[in-house]
């Protein structure tokens, strides 16, 4: 028994890690972890790692006491590096201790790794437990993503977390503990029901394992060829990404173009690259990406994040709290002076002769220097030979989003008018050369970048 398990174990253990290296084994002192243990420490002398062992005592149990005892002198014995982590009860939480023990004892895998240097976690999660969580995946969600169940080898830390036991099953590994003498602790409350897993593990799996005894390796094999299906699709999806990336978002227009299927995929992979947001919400994304009628709206998607669709794109951001930095008092510009503005953009008032201007300037002619520069407020009017505009109006035909009009600076006149909205529009009161009153000019350089 004992050599073709670890002769099947060897082959999987060469496919996850190509030469010998340092690695940091989480041990419970369960049956599973020190089988794990075990397999390691006899795999041919080539490809046989350093083996460093990573304990944790929750103080969940009356035998954790001798537990930690046990995995102390086993390290000693065995010649292999201890790191040990006490869970003081008053960190216990009231609620939750299932999930929180599982994040406790990541955060000081993690710790240890990045201590250390040490590249590869190994976790002792078998056929069984993929399984379990594929099941258990379906019950709670659907999610296909999530139906992947536990990959083999993912990253983590500095390195990777590795789970080479994934391909045996936990008769297979008791077996083999019960054949060699393997010493382990049965932790009791694994025997409840009070769980979903457990129920799972006690009821459901053996029942399909009765239908087909070969269950557990079909589930093994679904999760491999979704892994699979998800690696080529990320690839088309990175490309349409690209293709229409916009800036800091994305092209509106572009991704109408797509098939469905892609636009909902895409949609998906840039929630799930800003958090965990429920269907509800991708699907209200969806609905408004499709809607002609809304050119411009936000979804408030928890966490201080925003889906923000704005006429030609669309993006995903958080916004953080930041104090007020624009005032809408009027700057008076002076003659001869050059203001600085946005991105590296200028703009002065000057004499026509006193000014080199360069091609991409773009410029305004006036009978009088008297102007002011300010930030958009509400009720602005816009002053043409002929009439006025509101300066919103404007802004909506032009289609500018809601937060690029509170960056636009105004060229504002004697009576309060807006003459000019910098790099959008500006007012037919220059009459370019025809008047010889114009006499001043207004020059907004911006070195040839597009504003809007």
């Amino acid at each position: 028994m004992k050599d073709n398990l670890l002769l099947k174990f060897s082959h999987d253990w060469e496919g996850l890690i190509k030469s010998p290296a340092n690695v940091l084994v989480a041990v419970s002192t369960g049956v599973d972890s020190m089988v794990l243990c075990d397999l390691l420490l006899h795999l041919p002398l080539k490809i046989r790692p350093e083996v460093s062992v990573a304990y944790v005592d929750h103080q969940l149990r009356k035998q954790s006491v001798e537990e930690t005892a046990f995995i102390k002198d086993y390290c000693q014995k065995k010649h292999l590096p201890l790191y040990h982590y006490t869970w003081p009860k008053k960190d216990h939480p009231q609620t939750g201790m299932e999930e929180q023990a599982r994040r406790m004892r990541y955060a000081f895998f993690e710790k240890v790794m990045l201590q250390n240097k040490l590249p590869y976690l190994l976790t002792a999660h078998h056929a069984n437990d993929q399984a379990e969580t594929i099941l258990m995946k379906e019950i709670r969600g659907g999610d296909l993503k999530q139906l992947q169940g536990i990959l083999p080898k993912r990253p983590f830390a500095q390195g990777f977390l590795l789970r080479p036991l994934l391909n045996f099953s936990k008769a297979e590994i008791l077996a083999y503990a019960k054949q060699h003498q393997i010493q382990y602790f049965e932790d009791e409350t694994n025997q409840q029901d009070d769980i979903l897993r457990n129920r799972i593990r006690h009821h459901i799996i053996p029942q399909f394992e009765q239908e087909n005894p070969l269950f557990l390796q079909h589930m093994q094999d679904f999760s491999e060829q979704l892994q699979d299906l998800f690696a080529v699709a990320a690839v088309s999806v990175a490309k349409v990404k690209n293709d229409l990336k916009n800036g800091t978002g994305y092209d509106l227009a572009g991704w109408l173009n797509i098939e469905p299927y892609m636009q909902r995929i895409l949609l998906k992979d840039l929630l799930a690259k800003n958090g965990t947001f429920s269907k509800k919400q991708a699907d209200q994304c969806l609905k408004l990406l499709l809607n002609p009628k809304k050119p411009q709206a936000q979804i408030a998607l928890g966490s201080d994040y925003f889906f923000v669709k704005s006429y030609r794109s669309f993006k995903i951001e958080q916004k953080k709290p930041q104090a007020e930095n624009i005032s809408d008092k009027p700057l008076k510009l002076a003659v001869g002076k050059w203001y600085s503005l946005d991105n590296g953009a200028r703009l002065g008032v000057f004499l026509k002769d006193k000014v080199e201007l360069l091609s991409s300037d773009d410029v305004l002619e006036s009978a009088n220097p008297h102007f002011w520069l300010r930030h958009r407020q509400n009720g602005d009017m816009m002053r043409f030979a002929a009439y006025h505009q509101k300066v919103k109006k404007i802004l909506i035909d032009q289609k500018i989003a809601t937060e690029r009009r509170k960056q636009l600076w105004l060229l504002v006149n004697d009576q309060g008018e807006v003459v000019w909205i910098i790099g959008v529009k500006k007012s037919d009161l220059s009459q370019a050369s025809l008047n010889d009153k114009m006499q001043y000019i207004v020059v907004f350089r911006n070195n040839g970048r597009k504003e809007v």
